[in-house]
């Protein structure tokens, strides 16, 4: 497991312990070869995207449910 601190646009820091298969999922989600490095930008697109997809699908069952 590894420690990153990443940086985001508005200045705080997200920090994440990441494994092989957290780079791995990144690798599939972009179409990434092995070969290439995954960068912080690479970390913060992958984890906003799934968050904010997360949340959109939260937010529509609560709508139907309602």
């Amino acid at each position: 497991m590894e420690r990153r601190n990443i940086r985001l646009p508005n200045g705080g820091t997200l920090e994440l312990e990441v494994t092989e298969r957290f780079y791995d999922a990144i690798r599939f989600e972009y179409s990434l070869d092995e070969n290439i490095e995954i960068t912080d930008d690479h970390i913060r697109l992958f984890v906003h995207d799934k968050t904010n997809r997360a949340v959109i699908k939260a937010e529509r069952e609560i709508i139907i449910s309602g």
